[in-house]
């Protein structure tokens, strides 16, 4: 906050951010954002890989799309979960986030077309997988 004196001597207080630093917030969720589908690709590639029933139908295009998706909905859509989750990850001293990653990839797996996740614990083993390679962000 800057603060200013409008000439009768009383100090206002400006409230709003210089372009430059909305600038360098805006640079900085958008490399953030970009960390997360780096990552992201990279965790559904080894689920790809590793487990049997999560199986992707197309080639990269597709593994870069359902990274940006996955991205996205954590992101966006974490956050509210964590939020209306808190006594729940609070009491089980958040072994609850694992529910919540599993909840997130059972979205993922709704939304995108391009993977398929069979079975509760292959969703379960995934989940796992990406919500490891999300705590290196």
């Amino acid at each position: 906050m800057h603060s200013n004196s409008n000439g009768n001597g009383i100090q206002t207080s400006n409230l709003h951010n210089s372009p430059d630093e909305d600038n360098i917030k805006l640079m900085g969720f958008i490399l953030k954002l970009a960390a997360r589908v780096l990552i992201n690709s990279a965790a559904l590639y080894i689920a790809d890989e590793l487990l049997a029933g999560f199986t992707r139908t197309s080639g990269w295009y597709a593994l870069l799309m359902g990274a940006v998706i996955l991205a996205l909905l954590n992101t966006f859509f974490k956050p509210v979960l964590r939020f209306l989750t808190f006594p729940l990850r609070w009491i089980t001293l958040g072994l609850f986030n694992i529910v919540i990653a599993m909840i997130i990839l059972w979205t993922f797996d709704f939304i995108s077309v391009q993977f398929t996740i069979n079975g509760l614990t292959t969703l379960f083993l995934a989940a796992l997988i990406i919500m490891i390679a999300n705590s290196f962000l």
